[in-house]
């Protein structure tokens, strides 16, 4: 789109540009903006598109949440892992499953981090749900040895959703093991 256009006429000058801009973007341009931030390095790079990611807005935070899948960067895997605790329900899922998707570097222990940190089992069911999808599609090789801890966990008292998380979790690694496909 017209940002690529602008990327290729303006060449490293872009960058500075949308730092400056990134205050008035409208949501349905957070996507982009962020996404392009995220393969810059530098501070105020970085501190534009971590504002970006703490807007007000949920359409905005979920926009970043969206286009930060297509980051290999570390600097945008990270963003995610904190839109992962975002407080909208539906910013948290769309980053769990943009984690899924990243080429980036240690998604899967991000996943697990934030699994791990969730009751799983009761009122963060639905965020669960959506991390151990994650970690069924994402292509860090790591998410096979997460997805064996969970399915494995034991407990004395089992509540909530802790059979139906266990049994998510087995079809997880049964979709790793065929590539990524739904049985």
């Amino acid at each position: 789109g017209g940002l690529e256009a602008a990327d290729r006429l303006l060449g490293r000058r872009i960058v500075g540009l949308l730092v400056a801009l990134t205050p008035e973007v409208q949501w349905f341009q957070a996507g982009a903006v962020a996404l392009r931030l995220s393969h810059e390095t530098d501070l105020h790079s970085r501190d534009a598109l971590v504002a970006l990611a703490r807007r007000p807005d949920e359409r905005s935070r979920q926009e970043v949440a969206k286009a930060l899948a297509e980051s290999a960067s570390a600097l945008g895997v990270t963003v995610l892992g904190e839109l992962l605790k975002d407080p909208a329900l539906e910013v948290a899922v769309t980053a769990a499953r943009s984690l899924g998707r990243s080429p980036g570097l240690g998604t899967a222990a991000l996943l697990e981090r934030s699994f791990d940190g969730l009751d799983w089992s009761g009122k963060d069911f639905p965020l669960a749900r959506e991390i151990l999808g994650a970690l069924a599609r994402t292509p860090d090789a790591d998410a096979g040895r997460v997805l064996e801890k969970i399915a494995g966990q034991r407990t004395l008292i089992k509540r909530g959703h802790f059979a139906e998380v266990q049994d998510l979790a087995r079809q997880a690694l049964a979709v790793r093991s065929k590539g990524g496909r739904r049985p």
